[in-house]
């Protein structure tokens, strides 16, 4: 089973996996760096991978993992739990702090992935399969009347076909990384490993200027918003065709949860109610506001042909969260 991480997102690299993939019939998961290196729709895609516990049930049917480009970093930081050999591909050495590798080699990656002859008794129906238990498991379930976290980001998705999208770091970014289908390496942009907070909009901003013909999305929370307020301005004055995606929880959920689950009080993690809609008119940005399926529907087409950037606060299900935590990385 291949193992893609953040130094497989180069162009000759991600050809050559998916030869792989296809030649030897390998499945692959992808670190949230390496979204993209094998489409998510691509008949090898096996899924995430955190070292969580979501992927668990494809990984123990591995009898040998190939690491490519993975960097630990990326990993949740606890030990790697699976007892099939590791060996590595990639263009620098790698930590083998918590990865253990039977046999490391490092050089031009894309080559030796062509020199790769392997058998294997997977079929790709039964791929396609454990990645789609895995999407399930992500998947909220509320009230028939609430906006569900992964319904926004497969509405977005809908609406822009083909965008980049950028990630902020937070609860948020369980659905995101599970439900946006990227397609092509650096498809997706997240500040993984330190997820750094407020990275979501000045990236979205950056690859916006790379390249204006290409639609962008920055999906992130209200507290990673309010961590770069200002970049709204940037984005209105450069007028960039950004769509910007808030969760609107009213709170750093995350740090929420793991104050709740090691059983600390609830401290400096509620923000409360932001009115979205003056503070991007202050800075030049037109801001829509929604809480159901139907009127996020209603946003993304109001807003689909507005040349400039776009805020769209969508108030999620935000109590739906510790379940998917707890599916992800299998916690409670």
């Amino acid at each position: 089973m291949i193992l893609l991480g953040l130094g497989a997102r180069t162009p000759a690299i991600a050809s050559a996996v998916r030869r792989l993939c296809e030649r030897c019939g390998i499945p692959a998961l992808v670190t949230y760096k390496a979204k993209g290196v094998l489409p998510d729709q691509h008949p090898w895609f096996g899924g995430v991978l955190t070292n969580g516990a979501l992927e668990r049930e494809i990984l123990d049917r591995a009898d040998a993992f190939l690491a490519i480009g993975l960097d630990p970093v990326e990993l949740l930081p606890r030990p790697w739990s699976y007892p099939q050999p590791v060996h590595s591909i990639s263009a620098w050495p790698i930590s083998q702090s918590q990865i253990p590798l039977r046999t490391e080699l490092v050089g031009d990656v894309a080559s030796y992935l062509e020199a790769v002859q392997v058998q294997t008794d997977w079929t790709a129906d039964e791929v396609s399969q454990l990645a789609a238990v895995q999407r399930d498991q992500m998947r909220a379930h509320g009230e028939p009347c609430e906006l569900l976290p992964h319904r926004v980001v497969e509405l977005v998705a809908e609406a822009y076909p083909g965008a980049r999208a950028t990630v902020d770091a937070g609860a948020h970014m369980f659905p995101v990384m599970s439900f946006w289908p990227a397609q092509e390496p650096c498809g997706v942009l997240i500040s993984n490993g330190l997820a750094t907070m407020g990275f979501g909009l000045p990236a979205a901003i950056g690859a916006s200027l790379l390249d204006t013909s290409r639609p962008v999305v920055a999906f992130t929370g209200d507290g990673g918003l309010l961590m770069c307020l200002g970049e709204l301005r940037t984005a209105a004055r450069e007028a960039l065709p950004l769509r910007i995606i808030v969760f609107a929880d009213g709170a750093l959920s995350l740090i929420k949860i793991k104050q709740i689950q090691r059983g600390y009080r609830t401290d400096g993690v509620e923000i409360g109610d932001i009115d979205w809609r003056a503070i991007g008119a202050g800075m030049g940005v037109p801001a829509w506001f929604a809480e159901s399926e139907g009127s996020l529907r209603a946003c993304l087409r109001e807003t689909s042909d507005h040349p400039g950037p776009v805020l769209i606060a969508a108030r999620i299900a935000a109590g739906l969260y510790p379940d998917m935590m707890r599916a992800l990385r299998g916690v409670s």
